[in-house]
């Protein structure tokens, strides 16, 4: 402008009128240009971040990024004389701003033009949502998290940058308890779910399939394998499998569900097992059971992996697996064990199921058994013998099973007897068989010697031998007829006592019989015999009478225990003696062990 003022004053005169006009025309153009506004300040706005409405904005945060506002004016001019206050820090001039945005949360940025509008933003720094995954209780099925109806709460967890507790409390769940940095979601119901995490705009989906694990139930139970043996249940019939059956109909006296087996001691417990599906799966599954039971100190367990159970079997369906084997053999010794297995599906998992019990009597032998397994034997001898696991305690203890003269049939708790009492109405047995088979049970002495024999023979005992007992009549007067010998008791009354061996009282004379030993469940049985017979077990020469329940440590013992007298009815008069009156000690008796042919 100056320079133009001198320019005009070296006109000439003549066209100073002109000039004048002119000079005026200039001072007013430079005045109306330096009395001009600046360009007015529209908005103020973030470049490359997203907005929730016109004046809040959010950037994401960045260690390495900035935020830049962007002024824009009217006809786009005037940037430079802008005046910037960006959270603090003042700048001028300049169409943008840009700053590092290295902390959470709110602030300001404003602009100022002099002569336009003032302009202010608010900025908000949010986390960058990495991630979102589970972490309990759901298992990542490729990209598809699966868990099961009922289960513990699924906890899902949200990854965030940086990834701090202040960063957290930025996080919202669309379902869900919210808890910031995570959220549990209750699997309550079959389902296909998306579960959502958020950050301003920011979204990251979890996909949960949500499924229904199949639930088993014990239905029946078959044990196996080569230590196994079967239990005949008293002469009806062996206890064919499945030896435990949920539903089955009662049988004799067996309980309703229970049909007893038997193993050899120290040996693990082979057997099958079914269950019933009693709830769908909605996949096909593929489950662990597992049952455990106390057999004495030891806890056997069963388990069985990667069961397959399929969409497509409903409720009902049975599936069966065969075989099992425990993990740890019986205790080394003779029991009876009346135990309960406990059945699960997927107990070391969170969505397991108990799938209930299943009842057991199990018997548990010494050795391999060399006879028939006929329950009563069974069952006698384990219970009195258990904990025992040497031949000779167990012939000891097994034995206690007839001391009191109380043995029971098992299958049906009818009272074995000896002889009777009469009138019994049939024969008396002379096995073990017809002993168990016999409608009244009662035997005479030879089922009885049988009975305790096959006893040890369950265990695998064959030293105890049948023992036949007859008069020696060697030495006695001579006789077509046989020698028989007076079980106690007897009154020898009148008659002419000498003393020597000679038949000093006539029988049913001078002969008074008396209440004599109880025998089986028989108080006053038989007391004139021609032969007996008792069982020796020869790995202690011990000799046993279980028609009386009674034992002795040799012969001269039981004789002195056990006979009153002798008698033969085909001398005249029919006549007996008195053990007592004997002129020498000897033995009236001998004995024949039937397996060797010696005379004991």
């Amino acid at each position: 402008m100056g320079c133009c003022c001198c320019c005009n004053m070296k006109e000439s005169k003549k066209t100073s009128k002109k000039v004048d006009s002119g000079k005026k025309s200039d001072k007013q153009s430079c005045s109306q240009e330096q009395e001009k506004p600046l360009a007015k300040l529209i908005k103020l706005e973030v470049v490359g971040h997203n907005t929730t409405d016109n004046k809040n904005w959010w950037v994401v945060y960045d260690t390495n990024g900035k935020v830049t506002v962007k002024a824009t004016t009217e006809e786009d001019k005037d940037w430079d004389k802008i005046k910037w206050d960006f959270a603090g820090q003042q700048a001028e001039g300049g169409e943008t701003q840009e700053r590092k945005p290295d902390n959470l949360g709110e602030f300001t940025v404003k602009a100022s033009l002099a002569g336009g509008d003032d302009q202010e933003i608010k900025i908000k720094v949010v986390p960058e949502l990495e991630s979102v995954t589970v972490t309990e209780n759901a298992e990542d099925k490729g990209g598809i998290w699966k868990a099961y109806v009922d289960d513990k709460d699924i906890t899902i967890q949200a990854k965030t940058k940086p990834d701090t507790p202040e960063a957290w409390n930025f996080v919202t769940w669309d379902k869900g308890t919210d808890e910031k940095q995570k959220t549990k979601y209750k699997p309550d119901k079959v389902e296909d779910v998306d579960v959502k995490a958020k950050i301003e705009g920011q979204e990251k989906p979890l996909k949960l399939r949500i499924c229904q694990m199949p639930e088993l139930a014990i239905e029946k139970i078959t044990f196996q394998g080569a230590n196994y043996y079967t239990v005949e249940e008293d002469t009806l019939g062996n206890f064919d499998p499945p030896h435990w059956e949920k539903s089955r109909i009662a049988r004799g006296k067996a309980p309703v569900e229970i049909f007893p087996a038997a193993y050899l001691r120290d040996q693990n417990i082979e057997l099958s097992v079914t269950f019933k599906i009693t709830k769908a799966c909605t996949d096909d599954e593929e489950v662990l059971v597992r049952g455990e039971a106390d057999f004495g100190a030891s806890k056997l367990k069963w388990e069985k992996d990667k069961v397959k159970v399929k969409k497509t079997e409903g409720i009902g369906t049975e599936i069966t697996i065969d075989p099992i084997t425990s993990n740890i053999k019986l205790p080394d010794n003779v029991a009876f064990y009346n135990s309960k297995i406990e059945w699960k599906v997927n107990p070391d998992k969170d969505y397991n199921s108990p799938a209930g019990e299943s009842k057991h009597l199990l018997y548990a032998t010494l050795g391999k058994p060399q006879t028939t397994l006929y329950w009563t034997l069974l069952d006698i001898s384990c219970d009195k013998a258990k904990g025992k696991n040497d031949a000779d305690d167990v012939v000891k203890e097994a034995y206690k099973g007839f001391t009191n003269r109380d043995v029971k049939r098992r299958r049906d708790d009818k009272l074995l007897t000896y002889w009777g009492p009469k009138p019994s109405g049939t024969n008396e047995a002379n096995s073990t068989q017809a002993l168990l088979a016999h409608p009244d049970g009662s035997g005479e002495c030879g089922s009885w010697a049988e009975f305790w024999v096959d006893m040890c023979k369950v265990h695998g005992i064959t030293t105890c031998h049948k023992v036949d007992v007859r008069v020696n009549s060697s030495g006695l007067p001579s006789s077509t007829q046989k020698w028989g010998f007076l079980v106690k008791n007897w009154d020898f009354v009148g008659g002419t006592v000498s003393a020597h061996d000679s038949l000093t009282h006539r029988n049913s004379i001078d002969l008074v019989r008396k209440p004599g030993i109880p025998g089986q469940n028989n108080p006053d049985p038989t007391a004139d015999f021609f032969n007996h017979f008792i069982v020796i077990y020869t790995g202690t020469n011990e000799l046993y009478d279980p028609s009386y329940g009674g034992a002795s440590t040799d012969q001269t013992k039981w004789e002195k225990g056990a006979i009153e007298g002798l008698f033969n009815d085909g001398l005249s008069p029919d006549s007996g003696f008195h053990t007592a009156k004997q002129s020498v000690h000897r033995n009236l008796l001998k004995f024949k062990d039937l397996v060797t042919g010696l005379t004991v």
